[in-house]
């Protein structure tokens, strides 16, 4: 006989998908990780339980041994952000306080927020261009989701994102009188202006938005410009490639 012949899958019948074992904690970043999607696609009214599930590959009393309601699932959303805020936190970590922290932190949030990207990075975040679509639901929605990404994602940056601020007034570097941490939120929300100009891609200003670069620098200056700082600072302090690859050697570390 031939043994290997028992080993041979059925003909017709397709080899099974090895299962693996996720625990409890991955398993339930996984379903946030996939309904994030979801919710990212048509908004919290538009997804069923059951599309969850589906695409999470669980039923759908698992699904509640982890979520008891949709809606407890998608308050847990905001936390899809939680890679982009700690890599943020740990950049800004190894620097000084100063007026070119600030013109980085600027270029780096700009990037995140805008076009999806960490600086250097080729190909946009899904996690990031789902917050930014969660987002825009969020205007039309009950702007839950907007309040948890302002208090636990930009909001947490907050401080760090003033005490350079302040700095750059200390050092005269700004043409204003005050730093006020009104024009910071301002700022933001110019940043989450273009993210959305960004979803549908370059169909509506192809003029601004065709050179992906270009566009970066530009709004990251315009902010910079906006908070006051003075084009001769700017000029001195504005050095988006080796940001680019300060943070590309932070990712590999």
């Amino acid at each position: 006989m031939n043994f290997r012949l028992l080993y041979l899958p059925m003909a017709g019948k397709k080899p099974k998908k090895p299962q693996i074992r996720l625990s409890s904690a991955e398993r339930r970043q996984m379903i946030i990780l996939k309904a994030g999607t979801l919710f990212a696609e048509k908004g919290i009214h538009g997804v069923t339980t059951k599309e969850i599930a589906k695409a999470c590959e669980v039923s759908e009393p698992v699904l509640y041994q982890h979520f008891a309601t949709k809606e407890a699932l998608y308050n847990e959303l905001h936390t899809l952000c939680k890679g982009d805020t700690t890599m943020a936190k740990k950049a800004l970590a190894r620097r000084e306080v100063s007026t070119e922290t600030l013109c980085f932190f600027v270029y780096m949030i700009t990037s995140i927020i805008a076009i999806y990207k960490l600086p250097g990075d080729t190909e946009p975040s899904r996690d990031t261009l789902n917050i930014v679509r969660l987002t825009g639901y969020s205007f039309l929605e009950d702007g839950r989701f907007l309040t948890t990404v302002l208090k636990d994602c930009i909001g947490s940056l907050f401080e760090d994102w003033q005490k350079n601020y302040k700095a750059a007034l200390k050092s005269g570097d700004l043409e204003v009188s005050t730093a006020d941490s009104k024009d910071l939120w301002v700022a933001y929300e110019l940043m989450v202006g273009g993210s959305l100009f960004n979803l549908v891609g370059k169909r509506h200003l192809p003029q601004l938005h065709a050179d992906e670069k270009d566009y970066l620098e530009r709004m990251s200056v315009f902010a910079l410009r906006g908070l006051g700082v003075k084009d001769s600072v700017i000029k001195k302090h504005f050095k988006p490639k080796a940001w680019n690859a300060e943070i590309q050697q932070l990712l590999q570390n």
